[in-house]
């Protein structure tokens, strides 16, 4: 197996996805921890809470999965993303790529993070001091 995702409930707290694509032939497993930050469109955040389509969130991702494998010379692709509350400073996505070499493997995150974003059936809820706003995909 390639490709490794799942979805959990609150903030992703553990190395699952790193662990998942870790292996001998890899010199290189990059991880991207994708945070909450305090801010977002001038607004102070106080939390965020994701909603997705399961279902079709892994299986999105798998096609996103299999075209990065296409275009870039890389081993192996783990990522967890949180649905639920997340809190500035906490992790609402971790991305694993391993590779032999780390220029692939930056190059296959950046690429993994753009469809992600763009494709995937994800959507948060942000939360300010003085009211909410729904942010959908490409967010």
């Amino acid at each position: 197996m390639r490709f490794f995702s799942r979805l959990s409930e609150g903030p992703v707290m553990s190395s699952w996805a790193s662990d998942a694509v870790a292996g001998e032939d890899a010199g290189c497993v990059l991880d991207f921890d994708g945070t909450i930050r305090n801010h977002s469109r001038g607004r102070e955040v106080l939390f965020i809470d994701y909603e997705a389509f399961p279902e079709m969130v892994l299986s999105e991702c798998s096609r996103i999965a299999a075209e990065i494998f296409a275009q870039f010379d890389i081993l192996r692709i783990g990522m967890e993303h949180a649905v639920g509350r997340v809190r500035p400073g906490e992790t609402a996505v971790l991305l694993a790529v391993a590779s032999v070499h780390r220029k692939a493997a930056y190059s296959a995150s950046l690429a993994f993070m753009q469809e992600l974003k763009a494709r995937a059936p994800l959507w948060k809820h942000e939360h300010y001091p003085d009211g909410t706003q729904w942010v959908g995909q490409g967010s």
